[in-house]
């Protein structure tokens, strides 16, 4: 962890911790980027664990992480590019902005200090899935993030990719409430499609495995691992095996800080 100098993220609402430290619905709607559990850096290791407070412990001057609250544009964002609703097809322009972002970065060397991106989509793909099955296929979805992964390896030196594969987010769909319900209606309306969106979404998961297998290994200051611990997830769940709600924001579909914590 030592030799990682820079961090940065892209992908949607649950990288931008939309929601996170939400008391209220109405909080709900704020980006808290710096409790991200891939980018954000609030505070330190022993109150906000997230990937970059970690990467700290070894190397404190570590930059790129995310703070506090604040849309995609704001300066408390740094390299974290990830937009609220964004599906993959934006993967190519997020990842053109954050190789801009680097490079106008004077405190960053562009060419020797080693980056750690991580790369999380495909949850709006998946929310979409049901209405429109051609436009959001595997082939598609597989397609835009290997755009966004070729154009970074073609710009950026020195970069370990996390490419973490997304959640079946039907797994959702127990959490029930009249304010849950309204949410998922409106939010993501394929979270109850059970079996064509859950199938959807392993095949959106083997489609990222088959990518990485056989590209990206061919140099040896670029390559592309698949982070795997969302593959099976399960909802959790309390005492009494009900759904644990403390790890979602009052939305009911992003996590609370204790969802990108745990």
């Amino acid at each position: 962890p030592y030799d990682i100098k820079v961090v940065a993220a892209m992908g949607d609402s649950i990288t931008a911790a939309f929601g996170a430290g939400a008391r209220n619905i109405f909080e709900a709607l704020i980006e808290y980027r710096g409790q991200s559990w891939s980018i954000g850096g609030d505070n330190d290791l022993s109150s906000v664990t997230t990937l970059p407070n970690i990467i700290k412990k070894y190397n404190p001057n570590v930059r790129g992480f995310s703070i506090k609250t604040g849309k995609s544009d704001s300066s408390n964002s740094k390299l974290n590019v990830a937009e609220s609703g964004a599906k993959s097809d934006s993967m190519r322009r997020q990842a053109e902005q954050l190789v801009n972002k680097i490079k106008a970065d004077k405190s960053i060397d562009f060419n020797n200090d080693w980056k750690l991106v991580t790369l999380w989509i495909g949850g709006n793909d998946l929310c979409a899935y049901c209405k429109n099955k051609e436009l959001y296929s595997p082939e598609n979805y597989v397609k835009n993030i290997e755009d966004a992964l070729d154009y970074l390896k073609d710009e950026l030196p020195r970069t370990f990719v996390n490419l973490v594969q997304i959640i079946d987010i039907t797994r959702l769909a127990p959490l029930r409430s009249f304010l849950c319900d309204i949410v998922h209606a409106f939010v993501c309306e394929c979270v109850n499609d059970d079996d064509d969106t859950s199938k959807a979404s392993a095949d959106y998961q083997e489609e990222c495995n088959k990518l990485v297998d056989n590209k990206y290994n061919d140099r040896d200051d670029f390559t592309v691992v698949i982070q795997p611990f969302f593959l099976g997830v399960e909802l959790p769940r309390d005492e009494n095996d009900n759904p644990d709600k403390s790890y979602f924001a009052p939305d009911c579909f992003h996590f609370s800080t204790k969802g990108h914590k745990e």
